[in-house]
Formats: structure tokens, sequence, C-alpha cells
């Protein structure tokens, strides 16, 4: 499982049943693997490790021999439906094809949020295949009054 994709599983979690309750790393696997996501528990703890230093709303404290995590407030995270993560691809590739390559290359976390999104939630067929693009019959002229 995509890395970013369990980071955004996990804060949802503790955002959603940490409030005045904070949850051990046990807790914290058994909601994930609940979820759907199959992770093991060393790969929690190093997450949580990793989400404490990126949010500063994500707080621990140990008690007994676990140690016991929250969220001090609401997060201000990403959100995004798959079809805007979709769009935000299509329009990333396309970019990068016409000389936006340096752009889209500083846009790269976004990016791969997005495909996170779209990796963790395939469908169960590939519709790829009809999926179209008309910008092949698009014509580019040069200059203003040619």
């Amino acid at each position: 499982m995509d890395r970013v994709f369990r980071w955004n599983l996990i804060l949802k979690i503790l955002e959603r049943e940490s409030k005045g309750n904070p949850l051990s790393c046990t807790l914290i696997h058994q909601r994930v693997t609940k979820e759907g996501a199959d992770i093991h528990l060393r790969s929690i703890q190093r997450d949580m490790l990793d989400l404490k230093q990126m949010f500063p709303e994500v707080r621990c404290r140990e008690e007994g021999n676990q140690t016991l995590w929250w969220v001090e407030k609401s997060l201000s995270r990403l959100a995004m439906t798959l079809t805007d993560a979709l769009n935000l691809i299509m329009i990333m590739d396309h970019a990068s094809r016409f000389g936006m390559a340096a752009q889209v290359e500083r846009l790269s976390p976004l990016r791969e949020y997005a495909q996170s999104l779209l990796k963790n939630s395939r469908p169960p067929e590939d519709i790829s295949r009809i999926v179209t693009s008309n910008m092949n019959h698009t014509g580019f002229r040069g200059g203003l009054n040619s």
C-alpha cells in the first residue's frame, strides 16, 4: 500500500476516533485493517513517528509500555475526489508534454497524492481502453498574425 494513502488513512482514523480517547498503535492497526488495508503493525509504528514530525497536531504520550496517539485539533488535510485526481494527473501529463515539465515537477507531491488515490481504488475491470482524448486533433499556429 502506498505510504501517502496509508498516512491519509491513519490521519482520518485519528481525527475520527481519538477525540478525548488516545489510540495505541495496536488499536490504530486494527482500525486500518478494518478499513481493508493489509499493513504490518511495525509499519504503523514507523508511520506514526513520521506523522508526528510532519504534523504538529499529531501528539503522543507514553503510558506503561505503549505509546498513545491523538490529534490536538482538526487537521486541514488535502481532500480530493477520484474524478479530481484523474483530471489532475491528465492535466499534469499534458502540461509536461507541452513545455511545462519544471512546473509539473514542483507539484510532484500533489501528483503522488492523486496517483495514490487512484492506485488504491481501482475498479474491478480495466476500463483504460475506453478513455480517449481529442487533443491529437487540435492544431496550433505560431505567431499572432500569421
